[in-house]
């Protein structure tokens, strides 16, 4: 070697050969992805699964291809070039690729014939990919036309495509989100201090919608940006949007419900008014119930309406209730039962009655006779699960529904950080499915164990 050196001219250097990048164990494992196939869904999907051999990451690609009239074709093949990346990512090509009639399993499924070849494509992905709120999301960077989405949104683990009585499965379209964002230039003369305020600023979230001479409605809460920086610390007020295709939005200029001086003013100000959700009368009139909210105690309000602009506040919807027993106690997020006409939400009674299922952390339930005043029953219908999404919270959602197999409630979930599903992050949101009996709406027969939906994207 010392021979070697000394022929070595002066500016010459040994350069040793680049070692592997070490794996990063945060990527190993089955990572899968289900997306939109034409007018259908695809029942299988995409799948990465990663492994570290010799201190080197290495991967398998599980693809569908769309050949347009021809329909969906199957993949399976070893990834080139996995490397880690700067800022914590991963990048990966894939190359040429055989197209199989069925999907692969295993490599050896391909190597024993165990599978129909129908042609090759020859084109080259490549891929990059990044960890977000549990997920891997992968961008193909090759021509659009290639990729089998831009954008791919892939979960740790096996997919559980939705049970039999459940909405879904849903895709997010990557153009259009979010729909509505806050507007600080949105200005409001608010009864609350008789002063103007710019009344969308902060924030725009938790929505209602509802479908009239065929257009979409959005009622969205709205907070401005006034008092503590932290939930709830703000005032908020409900704004009212309209679109053709339930994507692209038109707002109206001004909320259409908002903490006045009114008779409701020491429920709701000056934390405001929250969270609506709606459904309709047989007769047209729409039901609007909303979170009263004056920085002590959230209550449950009813307001009605018959264009969605004009609402008339009937107060706090259990005040009547057992002598005024649960004027003090906290209640939130009302979804009144209801049964599907056409593209109407109608409330509907079952055994003589309306029904509503309410609050958080646990669900429960209320009746009524007129849709104004409520009285609820006192335990709870639905609670949380150790070791599922739905570990910390639930509460209820969009209004539920009367389906062929039963009740339909789909309800926000929280996920707790100590004993939750490791899947979602600590205090992370996502959304489940309950279905409970139609002729005994307090009897719960099924829920979703997985969310059917998760947060996947940076809004």
């Amino acid at each position: 070697m010392r021979g070697l050196l000394a022929l070595l001219p002066p500016t010459a250097a040994i350069i040793a050969p680049a070692a592997p990048a070490p794996c990063d164990v945060r990527f190993l494992g089955a990572w899968e992805y289900r997306q939109a196939a034409g007018a259908g869904f695809d029942a299988e999907g995409e799948r990465l699964e990663f492994t570290c051999t010799g201190g080197t990451m290495r991967g398998l690609y599980f693809g569908l291809e769309r050949a347009e009239e021809h329909g969906l074709f199957y993949t399976l093949v070893e990834m080139k070039d996995v490397r880690l990346t700067p800022g914590g990512g991963i990048s990966f090509l894939v190359g040429e690729r055989d197209l199989y009639s069925q999907r692969p399993h295993s490599l050896e499924d391909i190597r024993l014939k165990k599978v129909t070849w129908s042609g090759v494509t020859r084109d080259t992905l490549v891929m990059r990919g990044r960890l977000e709120l549990g997920n891997l999301v992968v961008t193909c960077a090759s021509t659009a036309h290639l990729c089998p989405d831009k954008v791919m949104v892939f979960s740790k683990g096996s997919w559980t495509p939705p049970q039999h009585w459940m909405l879904g499965p849903f895709t997010k379209p990557a153009a259009g989100n979010p729909v509505i964002t806050p507007n600080a230039a949105s200005r409001f003369h608010s009864p609350m201090g008789d002063t103007t305020v710019a009344w969308e600023a902060y924030a725009t979230f938790n929505p209602a919608a509802v479908v009239r001479d065929g257009k979409v409605y959005v009622l969205y809460r709205a907070e401005d940006a006034s008092g503590a920086q932290q939930i709830g610390g703000h005032t908020s007020r409900l704004g009212l949007a309209e679109s053709e295709d339930g994507i692209h939005f038109t707002r109206r200029a001004t909320p259409v419900l908002y903490p006045d001086t009114d008779a409701q003013r020491q429920y709701e100000w000056p934390g405001g008014v929250e969270d609506p959700r709606i459904v309709e009368t047989d007769d047209g009139t729409y039901v609007l119930t909303y979170t009263q909210w004056n920085r002590d105690v959230p209550r449950l309000a009813v307001a009605t309406s018959r264009d969605l602009i004009a609402w008339t506040k009937h107060g706090p919807a259990f005040a009547h209730a057992a002598g005024g027993k649960y004027l003090r106690s906290e209640s939130k997020s009302g979804a009144i039962l209801c049964r599907v006409e056409g593209d109407r939400l109608i409330a509907t009674r079952v055994n003589g009655k309306y029904w509503i299922y309410f609050g958080v952390p646990s669900i429960r339930v209320a009746t009524s006779d007129n849709l104004i005043d409520w009285t609820p029953l006192e335990d709870s219908v639905l609670s949380p699960r150790p070791g599922y999404f739905d570990s910390w919270l639930v509460e209820a959602g969009p209004p539920a529904l009367i389906t062929e197999r039963g009740i339909l409630v789909v309800y926000n979930a929280g996920n707790s950080g100590e004993n939750g599903d490791p899947s979602v992050p600590a205090r992370a949101y996502s959304g489940g499915q309950a279905l409970f009996d139609v002729r005994d709406p307090v009897k719960l027969i099924a829920r979703s164990d997985v969310p059917f939906i998760r947060p996947t994207r940076d809004y």
